[in-house]
C-alpha cells in the first residue's frame, strides 16, 4: 500500500473506529441509566398488570378503561408525551445528555403515575367485588397466567 493511500484509509479507519467505540458506550450507559438504583431483576414484565386486567370482567375492563380515559398522556398528534423533549434533546447540536436524562426521567415518572392510576383503578373494582366474584376472578388470573406461560414456552 502506498503511504498517499494509507493517508487516505486511515481516517475512516479511526472514523469508523470510534463510530463503534461511541455506540457500546451509549449501549452501557443507556442500561446504566435504565437501570439506575435498582436491585437486579427488578424490572421484570413491564407489562406485568396486563393478566390482571385480562382476567377481569369485560363490564370491569370497560369500567377500568374508562376511568383512566381522561389522562392527559398523549401530545397532540397522539404520541406518549415526553417524546417529543427527547427528539429534541436528541437532535441538539451541541449534545447534551443532561437535556437526554432529564426527557428520561420525566417518561418515567409520567409512567409509574399511570401505573399508580391503573392499580388504584383496579384496586377500586376488586375491593367492590364479593367473595364469590374474587373467587371467580382469582381462577380466571389463575388461567390468565398459565396461559401466559404456555405461550411463552412456545417462543
Amino acid at each position: 500500500m502506498s503511504v498517499l493511500r494509507k493517508r487516505r484509509v486511515m481516517p475512516v479507519v479511526l472514523a469508523l473506529s470510534l463510530a463503534v467505540n461511541l455506540a457500546v458506550i451509549a449501549a452501557v450507559a443507556g442500561v446504566a441509566l435504565r437501570t439506575r438504583g435498582e436491585p437486579p431483576g427488578a424490572r421484570a414484565d413491564v407489562r406485568f398488570g396486563a393478566p390482571y386486567i385480562r382476567a377481569l370482567p369485560p363490564e370491569q375492563r370497560d369500567r377500568l378503561r374508562a376511568s383512566l380515559r381522561g389522562s392527559k398522556d398523549r401530545d397532540r398528534i397522539g404520541r406518549p408525551m415526553g417524546f417529543e423533549q427527547m427528539l429534541q434533546a436528541l437532535r441538539a447540536a451541541p449534545f447534551d445528555p443532561a437535556a437526554v436524562q432529564a426527557a428520561l426521567e420525566a417518561q418515567r415518572t409520567r409512567s409509574l403515575d399511570r401505573v399508580g392510576r391503573v392499580t388504584d383503578a383496579w384496586l377500586a373494582l376488586v375491593i367492590e367485588m364479593t367473595d364469590a366474584q374474587r373467587a371467580a376472578y382469582a381462577e380466571r388470573l389463575e388461567e390468565t397466567l398459565a396461559r401466559r406461560g404456555r405461550d411463552r414456552a412456545r417462543k
